[in-house]
């Protein structure tokens, strides 16, 4: 049986995709915009990359910040934050170790996702993004042009409660124990989880709940949703780096290798019968 970090996912997913087909989301925050809407170079980009091989490149830290200094204050807590592929779920692109002081903005900043970077190139760059922690949105809105991601989704929640609720069920119970339900009836009836929404860089991991093992969704882009996983919560000890501005500390890394395709061996002559 799923755990409840899991039917908080799926019902995530499903209220997003119902807030857009509704009509209630921006064009700049549809996946339409984020796959059609781009020319014919930028889609052979993402075709390009989807031909890729990867390979692990495991105990590596990365200290972007090391030239600077700022001592650690006792006693703090550190999270290892595992980030999965939004398309290939079970494969595991970066790993954490973040403070329990530290806001969700600066992990955000920390990740890397191929996305982000297709969607630079193109001209398209959208620095919105939200996460959904339990029942906690936490919208990233430090830009000016950034877009409240939560705002369709809460008010489509408020306004087909009936709809939402319904799913809810489902998800908790399956088709078949809701057909019977209404055909025999039942006097515990669920109720939704009290959504709320917050500012992603005012908001500290200590300031959230949460489940150790539990996937969350990582929304960015338009429709680009990867899965964040707290994997382990701890004291820090001395053999931590002991900088504050070190953290998030990346201790992997999944390393991107370009491959060429057929058309490129073509064009470099190979297979040439003329």
């Amino acid at each position: 049986m799923q755990n409840a970090g899991a039917h908080k996912l799926e019902f995530a997913n499903f209220m997003l995709d119902q807030a857009g087909c509704l009509g209630q989301l921006p064009v700049a925050v549809r996946l339409e915009f984020m796959i059609s809407g781009m020319n014919r170079t930028v889609q052979n980009c993402i075709l390009f990359a989807s031909f890729e091989s990867w390979h692990n490149e495991e105990h590596m830290v990365r200290l972007s910040n090391a030239h600077e200094y700022v001592p650690e204050l006792y006693p703090e807590t550190i999270l290892c934050i595992e980030v999965y592929h939004s398309q290939r779920a079970w494969q595991k692109t970066q790993e954490f170790l973040v403070l329990g002081q530290q806001p969700w903005s600066e992990l955000r900043d920390k990740m890397y996702c191929l996305t982000d970077q297709i969607m630079k190139k193109a001209g398209q760059h959208d620095p919105s993004g939200y996460s959904l922690i339990e029942d906690v949105f936490c919208n990233d809105l430090r830009e000016p042009s950034a877009i409240d991601y939560s705002k369709p989704i809460l008010d489509w929640l408020r306004e087909s409660k009936k709809d939402a609720l319904e799913k809810w069920e489902c998800i908790l119970s399956g088709e078949i124990p809701r057909k019977r339900k209404e055909v025999l009836g039942s006097g515990m009836e669920p109720k939704l989880p009290q959504f709320k929404a917050v500012k992603m860089h005012k908001t500290r991991f200590c300031d959230l709940s949460f489940r150790i093992g539990s996937g969350y969704l990582y929304c960015h882009q338009g429709a680009c949703k990867d899965v964040i996983v707290i994997r382990d919560m701890r004291l820090i000890h001395p053999e931590d780096v002991q900088n504050r501005a070190a953290y998030p500390v990346c201790t992997f890394q999944l390393k991107m290798r370009l491959q060429k395709c057929c058309l490129q061996d073509l064009q470099s002559g190979k297979g040439d019968s003329r």
